[in-house]
């Protein structure tokens, strides 16, 4: 067993090294980071000295309300009008089929449903994993040292979604994330698809973490993916590399997470992606993606 754990432990910090590609920022930038087992991280302490409070899970249902219409008030937002690539958003797939519109959204016509099919690799630097991830390229509006923000989206797993299985390969997914703009690491947040169900991470501080259990970098779980039903997600966050950064975050109106701590890489910033990202494990895979915004207080994202 602990011959298993170490190889595995090492395969996945190669992925994350090798898997790590471009994104939307100036510079060098990077695209979604591998997974790592987090069962080595107790739920309710992260290392680092960072401190949290213990999540409260909400369950997505069907009966779920729609949320108000998008705040106009709101710093940007996509909502789909016409295309996956509306709003600035730019694609990393295989081909275009990869990224379209599928009805409904969450609170009007349009969603986006991104789709991997067997031997999608090598996109944009993903090695071996597999990926169909739209990015918004790293700006002075957001995601820089000092920026205090409001975020909402809402993600949904399709019928027949294929998580990520258990076995002697760690499989993991990522389907959305806030990913630095410096050498390959752990995305500074992420929500990952793995064996065990749902995760949040965070990352940041002076030095890029390529592992759950390194300094810096803290994990949640929120419990097993729920097929066909919408996951409203809200974010408060100030990203910083230092100890004033934060990151609370709502799952259908309850918080699950309560993060203070470093929320950036020190001298980096961060870019937007909706992912659908993940070790190659023989079948499609489809996330879908809607109604996503940025604001200057809640009032601008309310779900």
């Amino acid at each position: 067993m602990r011959v298993w754990l170490a190889s595995a432990l090492l395969w996945f910090v190669a992925a994350t090294l090798q898997g790590c590609g471009g994104g939307g920022g100036s510079g060098s930038t990077t695209g979604s980071g591998a997974a790592t087992p987090s069962s080595a991280v107790d739920p309710g302490t992260s290392p680092g000295g960072t401190t949290t409070s213990a999540p409260s899970t909400s369950t997505p249902t069907a009966s779920n309300p729609p949320p108000p219409g998008i705040s106009p008030n709101a710093l940007w937002s996509c909502d789909f009008p016409q295309a996956p690539t509306d709003c600035g958003l730019n694609e990393q797939t295989a081909e275009p089929t990869r990224a379209i519109l599928v009805s409904p959204g969450r609170d009007g016509p349009n969603a986006v449903q991104l789709t991997t099919q067997p031997g999608d690799s090598n996109i944009d630097g993903s090695g071996p994993a597999e990926r169909a991830d739209l990015h918004l390229g790293a700006s002075s509006d957001y995601c820089n040292q000092g920026q205090e923000e409001w975020w909402a989206h809402s993600l949904k797993f399709p019928s027949g979604y294929a998580a990520p299985p258990s076995g002697s390969t760690w499989n993991w997914g990522v389907v959305f994330d806030f990913h630095n703009t410096g050498p390959a690491a752990q995305a500074n947040f992420q929500i990952l698809s793995l064996p065990t169900g749902l995760e949040m991470w965070i990352a940041g501080g002076t030095t890029p973490a390529n592992q759950i259990t390194d300094p810096g970098a803290f994990s949640v779980s929120l419990g097993p993916v729920i097929e066909n039903v919408w996951y409203d997600f809200v974010y408060h966050v100030k990203w910083s590399s230092g100890s004033d950064g934060f990151f609370q975050a709502w799952l259908n109106g309850q918080q699950v997470m309560n993060f203070s701590g470093a929320t950036l890489y020190a001298g980096q910033s961060c870019y937007l992606k909706l992912a659908d990202y993940h070790t190659p494990i023989g079948v499609a895979v489809s996330v879908i993606h809607s109604r996503i915004v940025r604001g200057a207080s809640q009032a601008d994202v309310a779900m």
